[in-house]
């Protein structure tokens, strides 16, 4: 098994405004896609056809608009080719096929509600919201060195799942590491929604998640793996996603620092057995693939970011190497005893993530 140091990439706060970031700039194009793909220009396009089309028919008649036996025939010409027109055009001419195959993720920029994907119901995941923002609003009496944001496996650091109790021991783990009035070293705080994806958990900082006097030193962000497995979003989307939540961090807290935690390996839905990534069957193994291509662009933005020498305010810290190793024929696979569903860790995958994030966080001025 590797145990080679975390790679952990700094950079800056680009800015302290209220909109995004330039570092994703090219993330923008994709709300424009998604505004293309709900039909909605396409709407605006073919009317203005029709109407141009029934103003020509006039013109070329010489019909008077009081001749209103001569609008109607005209009009029930011109919209009946223009209806024929439109049912034998092919989607693929007027939409995208990018739009087509990303529309179940939805806009990665927008924040978003949770049970209009349907996934779960929205009770659930309010109700834990709900848990979260007292637990938010209690921590602010207390100085806390970091603040763990994300999904399942957010929550699991509490040993729950919708805010119920369900593995006790990594709550344990999670007390051991990060709460001094149990023998921590440093004290912590973890915000998570099983399920979550991106803008989930942007929509949960928007409203009360992140209340005002929640100033950690650092923010640790683990989301995106739901963007694939529930959203289908492409790689591209899952990035934005992710950093539409860094820069809405960055512009609400300056001064902390903000560590974007790789996408940890899993397995594909098809995957029941052990996982083994050989690389070759993208149907297979897509969602790994997937993962790859997004954690190498999150590690990219850091690394860009560095160049500017603007500061330490964002880092990456790649923690594959804890749940994958490598088998006697050179193939990955993800570590069975530290994360048995291939998608969770349990204690003692929390157990070994923790040793290195105390490691990393005590790095940090």
């Amino acid at each position: 098994m590797m145990h080679s140091s975390p790679s952990v990439v700094q950079e800056d706060h680009l800015s302290n405004t209220s909109t995004s970031s330039t570092t994703y700039d090219e993330f923008l194009e994709i709300e424009e896609l998604m505004n293309n793909s709900d039909g909605k220009k396409e709407h605006g396009r073919r009317s203005r056809t029709l109407l141009q089309s029934l103003s020509l028919c006039f013109q070329w008649l010489d019909l008077p608009f009081g001749n209103t036996g001569g609008i109607v025939l005209v009009s029930i010409l011109v919209v009946f080719v223009f209806m024929s027109s439109s049912r034998s055009t092919p989607l693929s001419s007027t939409t995208s096929s990018s739009a087509l195959t990303t529309s179940k993720c939805g806009d990665p920029l927008q924040p978003r509600i949770r049970g209009e994907e349907g996934h779960n119901s929205r009770e659930q995941f309010l109700r834990t919201h709900q848990r979260n923002i007292q637990l938010a609003t209690e921590a602010q009496v207390t100085p806390l060195d970091v603040v763990f944001l994300g999904d399942s496996i957010i929550e699991g650091w509490m040993g729950t799942v919708y805010g119920e109790m369900k593995t006790p021991v990594k709550a344990e783990v999670f007390r051991e590491f990060f709460s001094k009035d149990t023998g921590g070293d440093l004290n912590g705080l973890a915000l998570g929604i099983a399920g979550d994806q991106s803008p989930n958990l942007l929509w949960r900082l928007i409203h009360g998640e992140l209340p005002e006097h929640l100033q950690p030193k650092v923010f640790w962000v683990l989301i995106g793996t739901n963007d694939f497995g529930h959203g289908d979003c492409s790689p591209d989307m899952v990035v934005a996603g992710i950093l539409r939540v860094v820069d809405e961090l960055r512009t609400r807290r300056p001064d902390s620092v903000v560590v974007i935690n790789s996408l940890l390996p899993r397995r594909d839905r098809q995957a029941v057995t052990e996982v083994i990534f050989d690389g070759n069957n993208s149907n297979i193994f897509s969602i790994w693939n997937s993962i790859k291509i997004v954690n190498e662009k999150l590690r990219n933005y850091c690394e860009e970011e560095q160049k500017k020498n603007l500061g330490n305010k964002v880092m990456y810290f790649d923690a594959t190497d804890i749940f994958l190793s490598t088998n006697k024929d050179g193939m990955d696979y993800i570590v069975a005893e530290l994360m048995p569903d291939f998608l969770h860790p349990n204690g003692n995958g929390y157990y070994a993530w923790a040793k290195r994030i105390t490691a990393t966080l005590h790095t940090i001025p």
